[in-house]
């Protein structure tokens, strides 16, 4: 379970809380946005529009796995950010939970990334079945392999040519976490 906080940032709130079956819709809509804003996700707008009862669906089998998290950033109460972490079931590697994170591209740099992976990795380590995180980042998402640094993740290894963008190849780099 996740308490939900809120963030000041002036004038701004960021207000993170677990995502619900009744965000759907908004949730669809965040969707729609964000990877027509940038290449740097698995899925961009070429990939088959998600309906409200598979989004409902995927946003239930979070609650059926007590190692799993779905939340969402709400700045200045409208979805600006998704965040959500899962273990793996395999018994060699349940120790293991991966993650991902997409932000409104009008709100980066606004310290929403930060907050919310903050509160990823706070969960994750109040979890005692994790003892590791691991994420994966498109190779030219500068910022954000910057940002995963900073929050103590090394760089454990490179998918090449594992993206295949609007012709073009791309590298994956595996980043990891020890709790």
């Amino acid at each position: 379970m996740f308490k939900p906080v809120s963030y000041n940032f002036g004038d701004d709130i960021l207000y993170i809380r677990e995502v619900t079956s009744s965000d759907a819709d908004d949730l669809i809509r965040f969707l729609e946005a964000v990877v027509c804003e940038t290449d740097f996700l698995l899925t961009g707008p070429e990939d088959k529009p998600i309906t409200l009862e598979e989004e409902i669906k995927f946003i239930n089998s979070y609650y059926s796995n007590t190692n799993s998290l779905l939340l969402c950033g709400l700045w200045n109460g409208e979805i600006s950010a998704v965040a959500d972490i899962k273990a793996f079931s395999f018994s060699r590697r349940a120790h293991v939970a991966e993650m991902g994170i997409s932000v409104l591209k009008k709100n980066w740099r606004k310290r929403i990334g930060f907050s919310m992976m903050q509160e990823v990795i706070n969960w994750a380590q109040a979890n005692t079945r994790l003892s590791k995180l691991s994420l994966r980042v498109h190779e030219q998402n500068l910022g954000a392999i910057a940002l995963y640094k900073k929050l103590g993740f090394k760089i454990e290894g490179t998918l090449e040519n594992d993206l295949h963008i609007n012709n073009q190849y791309f590298s994956t780099v595996l980043m990891g976490r020890t709790l």
